[in-house]
């Protein structure tokens, strides 16, 4: 059953990214959250350290929820990109849905670690 809940999630940003409602890099990223654009933050949990600190310190910073989820290696397949460190979704719609979906399938999540 958690692998069908990871798959859903996994797709969910993949229609995310086709809708056109993601950023992807982690500079991308910032101006995002700097700009407000930026609902939500997803980092892979195998980011550099030092990048996935200054995208979680910057989401705090900025009020936008965060969370850890797959790696760089299944959030760029998912993003067809070849890796991807963090994923910021920029559209409301999408954003709830992958936060209702973090905290049914794996008991919540944002603004942790693991």
């Amino acid at each position: 059953m958690m692998n069908d809940n990871k798959n859903k999630f996994h797709n969910f940003i993949g229609l995310a990214r086709r809708a056109g409602k993601v950023v992807l890099g982690s500079e991308a990223i910032e101006d995002a959250i700097r700009s407000k654009k930026a609902l939500l933050v997803i980092v892979a949990a195998d980011a550099a350290k030092g990048t996935a600190k200054r995208l979680m310190d910057k989401c705090k910073s900025y009020n936008v929820p965060c969370m850890v989820f797959g790696t760089k290696q299944s959030l760029g397949k998912i993003t067809g990109v070849g890796e991807a460190a963090g994923v910021a979704v920029t559209h409301s719609s999408f954003a709830n849905e992958l936060i209702r979906m973090s905290e049914e399938f794996y008991g919540g999540g944002i603004n942790h670690e693991g």
